[in-house]
């Protein structure tokens, strides 16, 4: 049995390191990236200014992240960094700019795109050490209820499942009005 729960999370101050030390492993951010949709600026917004800014992570030794854009991401695969190769939150916030300035026009968010990108092109991490991907979408509010699009939920399920054998954790994050 499968459970969702909604987290809402007003984020509006930094706040400082609440670990004994800065987290140790991979961090990969899949998030959507559609340039005809001007709400996709919010999930930019909210990945480069809130998603790492944080004194819990050491980019210049033992953390190592990448940002993941979908859909279509084999279209963006050469501006997606490798593990490590981001220093600083400013190497990643950098990133981001250049995913951006650089994304397709499509109407069709396939968290899928991004996890298969993933499978198909970095290696697993480590047996035992820690590897979360934080997967980041806009959801509007329709009548009563909450939206987060996914044109093939069913291929995402199958990728998430993979992703997770090979030791991944998954945070699920939706932003929008």
């Amino acid at each position: 049995m499968s459970c969702v729960t909604n987290i809402y999370l007003i984020i509006s101050t930094p706040v400082g390191p609440s670990c004994a030390a800065p987290y140790t492993g991979r961090i990969v951010t899949v998030f959507e990236l559609n340039a005809v949709q001007p709400e996709i600026q919010d999930v930019v917004t909210f990945v480069s200014s809130n998603l790492y800014n944080s004194a819990n992570y050491d980019f210049s030794g033992i953390t190592q992240a990448i940002n993941v854009p979908y859909p279509d991401t084999d279209l963006s695969a050469q501006y997606i960094q490798n593990f490590g190769d981001s220093k600083s939150l400013a190497d990643l916030q950098s990133n981001i700019d250049t995913l951006l300035s650089n994304a397709v026009l499509s109407t069709n968010p396939t968290v899928s795109d991004g996890l298969a990108w993933l499978r198909i092109n970095r290696e697993p991490p480590a047996a035992g050490s820690n590897a979360v991907i934080i997967v980041v979408g806009y959801q509007y509010v329709h009548t009563f209820y909450f939206i987060t699009a996914d044109d093939n939920f069913g291929l995402t399920s199958n990728y998430i499942n993979i992703l997770h054998s090979q030791g991944y954790k998954f945070i699920s994050v939706a932003v929008g009005a």
